[in-house]
């Protein structure tokens, strides 16, 4: 094996294995600060649509906890935990109402209270309701899209709840923001949208001119067959020749020459069906040379030589951009779940195959294509 191809070889590994690491590995994400994992938590992730996150507390299990020896307790009418006895125990509707649930102001990033990083309060929902005889449910909804973008980040603040009787009622709450436009999450998006692309790609490959130069092989295999049985009348020079068109014929399908590779087979056809004198005159003429360009520097060969270059430059250019703009970057519903990862894939896969624009314009850059 020559020194090149082990290099192209070694080359092609690097990037399927790089392609490999970006689909299968997640994007880094934000971790949970210290002391907040009980918290009111929203957890966006690379998501941006608003969510609503929903805590039951008991309110008295600070009460319970210190209660020696451990008892049930219940709340009173005044806001405290008793414990209950028989027919005196305070009912559910008996519990001090909530008179409002609001926060003590913007959620700004943990552990830097001087940030102007934050989560305005204008952009949080909070409420809370009375559940049972000590049930308290904190409820909360955030939108970090709009009215402004929330930088990613932790951030961190407490929701405080009035009632009509007995102490405020604090407790805290964490929303988790990824960063969309890290590195890697948006490599993995455009890794996705190649390959997307790249099998919409083959698949127009496979219809043009795959699917002409498929007929044509399978002609070519009939005259291979006609030569192998010892055509009469043919000598070695002539039976040479034949050889070396079908040799012409193998090369030009493997440049995807489909006009070539179809005038060679259709010549040895001809010679197949008429007599030897007259097959081996057709086999020995020469069709003239098709109009060129006189310049082999000019940029229309560059383009027909250096073909897979070009399509691959279409694809990340078209493609890869777009899906990457619409479907990640511009779409909040995107979570990052497998699901959507593998719309990506689904997106390019379709934009490559049905967008005629695109697929019409690399086609005519296919070699023999007309």
């Amino acid at each position: 094996m020559s020194r090149a191809r082990t290099l192209r070889i070694a080359l092609g590994l690097i990037v399927a294995g790089l392609l490999l690491l970006f689909i299968v590995v997640p994007p880094a994400t934000v971790a949970v600060p210290p002391g907040m994992e009980q918290g009111l938590r929203i957890v966006f992730g690379l998501g941006r649509e608003a969510r609503t996150a929903v805590k039951l507390v008991d309110a008295c299990d600070a009460a319970r906890a210190n209660a020696k020896p451990p008892t049930d307790l219940v709340e009173a009418s005044n806001g405290t935990c008793v414990k209950p006895t028989g027919t005196t125990t305070p009912k559910a509707s008996e519990r001090p109402a909530i008179l409002s649930t609001s926060l003590l102001g913007d959620l700004v990033a943990c552990g830097d209270e001087a940030s102007t990083r934050t989560v305005p309060s204008a952009q949080l929902t909070v409420s809370s309701e009375l559940v049972g005889v000590t049930g308290l449910r904190y409820t909360m909804t955030a939108d970090p899209a709009s009215p402004v973008e929330v930088a990613p980040g932790a951030y961190c603040g407490r929701l405080v709840v009035e009632r009509a009787a007995g102490p405020y009622r604090s407790f805290p709450a964490l929303v988790l923001v990824d960063d969309r436009m890290q590195p890697f999450a948006v490599g993995k998006a455009l890794a996705l949208l190649v390959v997307g692309a790249g099998i919409g790609l083959l698949i127009r490959l496979l219809n043009d001119p795959f699917g002409k130069l498929l007929r044509i092989t399978r002609r070519l295999d009939r005259i291979r067959r006609w030569l192998a049985s010892g055509p009469t009348g043919y000598d070695d020079q002539a039976m040479a020749g034949i050889q070396r068109k079908i040799d012409d014929a193998n090369a030009a399908i493997k440049d995807l020459d489909t006009d070539g590779a179809d005038e060679i087979v259709t010549d040895l056809e001809s010679a197949q069906k008429v007599t030897p004198e007259a097959g081996r005159e057709i086999l020995a003429h020469t069709r003239p040379a098709r109009a060129q360009l006189p310049d082999p520097s000019h940029p229309a060969f560059w383009l027909i030589r250096h073909y897979w270059a070009v399509a691959l430059g279409a694809i990340l250019v078209v493609v890869a951009a777009t899906g990457v703009w619409t479907q990640y970057i511009g779409n909040n519903a995107f979570e990052g779940s497998t699901r959507d990862w593998a719309g990506l894939v689904i997106f390019a896969l379709a934009a490559q195959v049905t967008v005629s624009g695109l697929t019409e314009a690399l086609g005519k850059l296919a070699p023999g294509s007309k």
